[in-house]
């Protein structure tokens, strides 16, 4: 079971919430940690490896040459410590320089690969021969050092030409490029403790591969473990909606990346999704707008929902179902299918009816939009609509207040 799976199931147990999820996301994080710090280190003595046989080739050749045994085991000896100071030195640069790599490459479409490798290939194939005379010089060690330089400069070289030019390359070859969707996406928090991201998936309006980061999951945590009633049901929430996603389908995993120069788990969540080259769920419109900013693809729920409301202006008329009185005498509340709350005048005596509406005014609360209306056929019923966004006189606060505590769903 992943680091998600079993904290999800924690999550339906009646207990303390999450004791053990701090255990399980610590060793999440401690078993990436650790593999990391395994390859990076077999890296290191692998490269530290390769400078001492190079230092103590060209110590033995150097002794060879002075023809004395003394300057031999001397050049043996001090060439072997150089290696093996200078083998360290470059392993970890050389370390840190492929973690970056991997990074990167995970950014990197597959078109940019097939391009520089590529050109990669042909930039080594003239490195080669450039470098080739060199072999030949004296002190062989060196020349054949400075001969893989030359190679391996080529061969970076032309990868970047092959990647600059990569439409040339692949059109030269038969292939044509084809805009690629995003195959992951990034969940951030706003987007799990809303819920809504279940149903678009289920709609097929998301792909289903889902990538949480590790940052993410600690602050469901620390909601759910929270003492305050409604942010520890916000945070259980979270952890129901990523079974959800399982159980539809989806394919829920949990990226144990840090960046330790990034404090907010939001732009954890962002450059999580910056280095993937994923998209990023959210409901978080302030969230969406600094990840367009910065050039991630961004899913913008509260963006969809908005646009797939049912359009209402002053004159439309709606069937509605009046569910209960409003705050102002003599009023009735109903809500559309999409959840907008609708404050009708003077139709407080017909609770439980479904009855045509015709809309006077739109208005924007916290709680979202609020439509104001009177019942069709009824003139003079209402003291009034709203025209141009304003609710009935003496209702509009009330209903603005309503709509911010029971509005949009």
């Amino acid at each position: 079971m992943d680091g998600v799976g079993a904290l999800g199931t924690l999550a339906g147990r009646r207990q303390p919430f999450f004791k053990g999820a701090g255990v399980l996301l610590a060793r999440g994080r401690r078993g990436v940690e650790g593999q990391g710090k395994r390859a990076s280190g077999l890296l290191v003595e692998a490269v530290r490896l390769v400078f001492v046989a190079a230092f103590t080739g060209l110590g033995y050749e150097v002794g060879l040459e002075a023809g004395s045994e003394r300057v031999l085991l001397y050049g043996v000896v001090l060439g072997s410590l150089v290696g093996f100071v200078v083998g360290g030195v470059g392993g970890r640069a050389l370390a840190r320089a492929a973690a970056e790599a991997e990074a990167r490459a995970a950014r990197i479409p597959a078109a940019d690969m097939v391009a520089g490798v590529l050109g990669g290939l042909v930039g080594l194939a003239g490195g080669v021969l450039l470098g080739l005379p060199l072999i030949f010089l004296p002190f062989r060690v060196v020349g054949v050092s400075f001969a893989v330089l030359i190679s391996l400069g080529a061969a970076w070289l032309g990868a970047g030409i092959g990647v600059a030019k990569r439409e040339e390359i692949l059109a030269a070859l038969g292939v044509r490029l084809l805009p690629a969707e995003p195959r992951e996406v990034v969940l951030d928090t706003s987007a799990l403790v809303d819920g809504r991201v279940v149903e678009v998936f289920r709609s097929g309006f998301l792909p289903g591969r889902f990538v949480i980061p590790a940052a993410v999951l600690e602050e469901l945590k620390a909601m759910a473990d929270s003492e305050e009633e409604m942010r520890k049901a916000r945070g259980r929430r979270g952890f129901e909606v990523l079974e959800a996603l399982k159980g539809a389908g989806g394919s829920v995993r949990t990226d144990w990346r840090e960046f330790p120069g990034i404090i907010s788990v939001d732009g954890k969540a962002l450059e999580l999704a910056r280095n993937l080259g994923a998209a990023l769920v959210t409901t978080d419109s302030a969230l969406a707008r600094t990840a367009e900013a910065g050039g991630v693809r961004v899913l913008d729920i509260s963006g969809l929902a908005a646009s797939l409301r049912i359009p209402a202006s002053p004159g439309t008329r709606l069937e509605l179902l009046l569910v209960r009185e409003g705050r102002s005498p003599g009023q009735a509340v109903g809500y559309l299918d999409d959840g907008t709350m609708v404050v009708v005048e003077g139709a407080s005596g017909l609770i439980g009816e479904r009855r045509e509406v015709l809309v006077t005014g739109v208005s924007q609360s916290r709680g979202g939009r609020i439509l104001f209306g009177r019942l069709a056929g009824v003139e003079g019923g209402s003291r009034g609509g709203a025209p141009r966004g304003q609710g009935p006189p003496g209702s509009g606060a009330a209903a603005a207040e309503e709509g911010a505590q029971g509005g949009e769903g």
